[in-house]
């Protein structure tokens, strides 16, 4: 094989990884992340406990699963389970604040910091209890998730960069065979 070949194979190789990593485009995946409430105690004994889904990319809540249980039902504010999402059950979102529930059944969530794809831990301030009665009770707990999973390299790039090994090592053998032919043509004469 002349080195003329072994260049034009070599500019191939290359090309042929750029077009594979150009083709191989894919649109991004929204990172949906599970908060998981921890903490959530209040003075009379009720607690909550569960999770929601959060979408920072678009603001969306979903999968909400929590429940407000209160070991003394005859102080006025009963448990309750967020376990439908249902437009009873949700009654508005953002990144800072979750507000649940009927009016007999509130349950609001303050976050400390807005909620991001990043994860973390985040303190809240919520509130639980009857609007009805104004029968409210606060309490603090924390939020927490793991962070977002690293999307892996497109195919396109692994090809890209093994075709450039390849090509450089080719290039590399091609000069030192070349080098050791000249030098060899030396020796016989």
């Amino acid at each position: 094989m002349t080195f003329a070949m072994k260049q034009t194979l070599l500019a191939v190789a290359v090309g042929a990884g750029c077009v594979g990593m150009v083709m191989d485009v894919r649109p991004a995946v929204a990172a949906t992340l599970t908060w998981t409430l921890s903490g959530f105690n209040f003075a009379d004994g009720t607690t909550a406990v569960g999770s929601f889904d959060y979408d920072a990319d678009t603001n969306t809540y979903s999968n909400i699963n929590i429940t407000v249980s209160n070991p003394i039902p005859a102080n006025g504010v009963p448990g309750y389970v967020y376990g439908t999402f249902t437009d009873s059950d949700f009654i508005g979102g953002s990144s800072t604040a979750l507000l649940l529930g009927p009016n007999e059944n509130l349950f609001d969530q303050s976050f400390g910091s807005p909620l991001t794809n990043a994860g973390g831990t985040i303190g809240v301030t919520a509130s639980y209890g009857n609007l009805d009665i104004v029968d409210i009770r606060n309490t603090t707990g924390t939020i927490s998730t793991v962070g977002a999973t690293p999307v892996p390299a497109p195919p396109g790039v692994l090809g890209l960069l093994l075709s450039g090994a390849l090509a450089a090592h080719k290039a590399r053998k091609s000069r030192s065979d070349a080098a050791l032919a000249g030098s060899n043509k030396d020796v016989v004469k």
